[in-house]
């Protein structure tokens, strides 16, 4: 092939189909989150609730103070707070509701407290539901 040939092709260089590609990535990553409206999933949201009794439970034992975190039948929300005022957090779980009122409470070795038995948080969403089942003295956090 001769030099002229070579410069009578037409066609895309591969920086050009890079180019287009991030920019279809980049609009796909912004207009994606538009179209999932149903918010929280049941499992997203046990998830969440099981990470944040852990985080409870290692707080206490930090601290060496007691903590607990409370849920209120029909509510989306729950907060906890630093054994020591130091800071407050509400988690929204969007449209996932709790069934019934339940406390979950650590004393400063991380035990669980009043530990006669396990505590079972029901959460609601979308027609599905999921238990987060807190086991007596340990605090194993456990969906089901």
């Amino acid at each position: 092939m001769s030099k002229k040939s070579l410069k009578s092709e037409k066609g895309f260089t591969i920086i050009e189909i890079i180019s287009v590609l991030l920019i279809v990535g980049i609009m796909a990553a912004v207009v994606y989150p538009s179209f999932n409206t149903s918010g929280v999933d049941v499992r997203t949201a046990a998830n969440m609730i099981k990470t944040d009794v852990r985080f409870i439970q290692q707080l206490a034992f930090a601290r060496n103070a007691a903590a607990s975190i409370s849920f209120s039948s029909g509510a989306s929300t729950y907060t906890f707070t630093d054994p020591l005022g130091i800071f407050s957090f509400t988690r929204d779980m969007g449209n996932a509701t709790f069934d019934g009122n339940d406390t979950v409470s650590f004393n400063s070795l991380g035990e669980r407290e009043a530990a006669n038995g396990n505590i079972n948080i029901f959460l609601t969403a979308g027609g599905e539901q999921l238990r987060v089942r807190v086991r007596k003295i340990t605090g194993w956090v456990r969906i089901e």
